[in-house]
């Protein structure tokens, strides 16, 4: 179920909502999302364009969790597993099983004894995982491979001290800012309103009590006053800064981390 997305501040401004999201990546679109299938009425604001930040620089992976049995995280493990799970279902067009592998050389993590018991109770812990998708969503269990097997999977990726590799499956999208519009629009037909270029810099409160925000149509120029009970800080790398400007700043709000990506087409 999908609606057009509509774009209008000033009628905005004139209603009162159950809570305001600031931010329109895919966090912000998600609780939007959730908050609207279960009868509130958000309103969604975005001071660029919908999945235009953060969202649309990632490696597209959904991750599983099994990244998490590193630090024997269950709880986030299984968090990955029901949330994967969520998104192959909702989305099997946008979102896809993908087959990772990675290389062994016998050293540290890298050997095979320490991945086949992480691909073991990576199983153990999610039974469930593909409980409702389609055959074709549905991801195979992980296993080792020996290294005749990865030089015939990645033939480039071989090297002398390889012995192997782990091989199991995730998701992933493609296509995210697609995802984040398709989400987006789920949200609208439920009751959702969406306003991209209109940013958020202030909390308006009275005796204690938020009573929404103070914002700008960046197309327009006109200041808004929004109405909402709540407020919900989803701004991404921008969540201290905005966390500042409505008088809330807290230092471990945002610890900024420096990662790179590289993406092959192959």
């Amino acid at each position: 179920m999908s609606a057009r997305i509509a774009r209008d501040p000033e009628s905005a401004g004139r209603e009162s909502w159950d809570l305001i999201v600031v931010g329109g990546g895919v966090q912000g679109v998600m609780v939007a999302l959730e908050s609207a299938r279960r009868g509130l009425r958000p309103l969604l604001l975005e001071r660029s364009d919908f999945g235009a930040g953060t969202t649309q620089n990632n490696l597209r992976i959904v991750h599983g969790g099994l990244r998490y049995l590193q630090r024997l995280d269950v709880a986030r493990h299984r968090e990955s597993v029901r949330e994967r799970r969520w998104l192959l279902r909702n989305f099997p067009e946008l979102v896809r099983p993908i087959p990772c592998v990675m290389p062994l050389d016998g050293r540290g993590l890298r050997r095979a004894p320490v991945l086949s018991a992480a691909l073991r109770l990576d199983a153990l812990l999610s039974p469930d995982r593909d409980r409702g998708l389609d055959p074709s969503q549905r991801l195979p269990a992980g296993r080792l491979l020996a290294r005749p097997a990865l030089g015939e999977r990645v033939p480039a990726a071989l090297r002398p001290e390889h012995r192997g590799a782990a091989l199991w499956y995730d998701a992933f999208m493609p296509d995210a800012p697609r995802l984040v519009i398709e989400a987006l629009r789920w949200a609208c037909a439920q009751g959702t309103r969406a306003l991209n270029y209109v940013e958020a810099f202030a909390l308006r409160s009275q005796a204690g009590r938020v009573l929404g925000v103070e914002a700008r149509d960046l197309e327009s120029g006109r200041s808004l006053e929004l109405r909402a009970p709540v407020v919900i800080n989803a701004a991404g790398p921008d969540c201290a800064a905005f966390a500042a400007h409505c008088g809330a700043a807290h230092p471990d709000l945002f610890r900024p981390s420096l990662a790179w990506n590289v993406l092959f087409d192959r």
